[in-house]
């Protein structure tokens, strides 16, 4: 079992450093305050609006606060609490 606990610490210690990696920057990328030089184009940007081909529908605040809960964790999470505490009570009676 201790085994087991330290390959389970190792495995997170070795995720979280390769979630804190920055994979933003190019690979040749060199930090300087340099300003970037500008680029050369002589065509405009024109900005494309995504959120208007978005199909959006009204609702009311009831619904608003049903979507919030059942996208929140914390809620998800907390639904299971009574279904555990009520086996930690039958384990205490198992012994």
């Amino acid at each position: 079992m201790k085994r087991f606990n330290v390959l389970f610490i190792f495995f997170f210690t070795a995720l979280s450093s390769v979630a804190q990696t920055d994979t933003n920057t190019a690979a040749g990328a060199k930090d300087t305050n340099a300003p970037a030089t500008p680029m050369a184009t002589t065509e405009a940007v024109v900005p494309t609006n995504t959120m208007a081909t978005a199909v959006t529908r009204p609702m009311s605040l009831m619904d608003c606060i049903q979507e919030a809960l059942r996208h929140n964790l914390d809620v998800q999470i907390s639904r299971y609490n009574p279904q555990i505490q009520l086996f930690n009570v039958q384990a205490t009676y198992g012994g």
